[in-house]
């Protein structure tokens, strides 16, 4: 009856080890799919990081184009304000705005000078050229003027001079 007990024991024994061998192997392949999931959750995530690598790298090159296209398109946008500072009459009265006017001018004229084969740079070369003489002539007048009011005040002085 001590070899019955004792057997009953060791079968016991024999079936809890086997249920806890059972439930090892059923943890050991749920780890196992875990870690499955895992290095695919980390080769996704390496694969979304390499793309938002990318797109920041696009995203810059399109933001530097972007600006560089804006800037050449500035000096297609010059013409109205250039023609709105002379119409106004007043530009040559401010020296630096003037000095400003004549600037724009000429950084435009080069510009489309040697970018020739953009588009509609030969009519807005021709509108800047025309803008500069309109200036050449507005400062002509000014200095004239200033020349004319000059020579006034001298015949002034020398009237006042022989009358005294």
């Amino acid at each position: 009856e001590r070899r019955f007990a004792h057997w009953g024991w060791l079968d016991r024994v024999q079936e809890m080890c086997s249920t806890t061998c059972q439930e090892l192997d059923s943890l050991l392949s749920e780890l196992t799919r875990l870690d499955d999931e895992r290095r695919e959750v980390v080769r996704k995530t390496t694969a979304l990081h390499e793309q938002c690598e990318q797109m920041v790298h696009d995203q810059e090159g399109l933001s530097s184009a972007a600006e560089e296209l804006a800037e050449r398109l500035d000096y297609y946008d010059r013409v109205a304000d250039v023609a709105r500072m002379l119409d106004q009459g007043n530009a040559i009265a401010s020296h630096t705005e003037f000095s400003h006017v004549l600037n724009q001018l000429d950084s435009s004229i080069a510009f489309l000078e040697s970018h020739h084969d953009f588009c509609q740079a030969q009519a807005y070369l021709h509108q800047f050229e025309h803008l500069r003489n309109r200036a050449c002539v507005s400062m002509r007048s000014v200095v004239q003027r200033s020349l004319e009011k000059s020579m006034a005040q001298v015949e002034q002085q020398l009237r006042e001079r022989v009358v005294s």
